[in-house]
């Protein structure tokens, strides 16, 4: 895309500080940070959102994702982080290219979802009218990861190895408020 920022950094055309590069992905930090480390990662194929990338990407980034808090954590000291992706204007996408936030937290408490979005009461009077909506989704058909084997033993591989398909099911993680 050729006004898009993210690919003009993707093509070199642009400074980044860029802390992870492979076929599919970079990550780098935000010229703006939340946060230290604050990272940002993106398909170096041009998406505008997250339901248009490619669902072999879908899985890939997720684990590029975590690759990249993991090392965030352990480098920096953080104690946590938020994983942050706005899809849409309304969703306050201001970059027409898919990217998802890595922020680092430090300390013992911080910001959490509910600091930027406060409960919707009205939303939250409503919830069987919603849940009666959107109760019978249909399960989707993803494999899980491949076990590898050679004469009955399993093999050594690393941890993104051999994922067709990954669900993140973040509901059971919420805390109860």
């Amino acid at each position: 895309m050729d006004d898009c920022i993210f690919c003009k950094i993707i093509q070199g055309e642009i400074q980044a500080l860029k802390i992870y590069e492979d076929e599919n992905f970079i990550a780098f930090l935000d010229i703006n940070p939340r946060t230290k480390g604050h990272s940002l990662v993106i398909p170096k194929t041009h998406y505008e959102t997250f339901i248009e990338m490619d669902d072999d990407l879908v899985s890939k980034i997720g684990l590029v994702v975590k690759h990249i808090a993991k090392t965030l954590i352990e480098k920096l000291n953080a104690t946590g982080f938020n994983i942050l992706n706005n899809n849409g204007e309304s969703a306050g996408q201001v970059v027409k290219h898919i990217h998802i936030h890595i922020l680092p937290r430090y300390g013992e408490k911080g910001h959490a979802m509910e600091s930027a979005f406060p409960v919707d009461e009205e939303e939250k009077n409503n919830l069987e009218k919603t849940y009666n909506i959107l109760k019978n989704i249909t399960p989707l058909a993803i494999a899980h990861k491949k076990e590898k084997k050679s004469e009955g033993k399993k093999q050594e591989k690393k941890p993104d190895e051999d994922y067709e398909g990954v669900i993140f099911d973040m509901v059971d993680r919420l805390p109860d408020y």
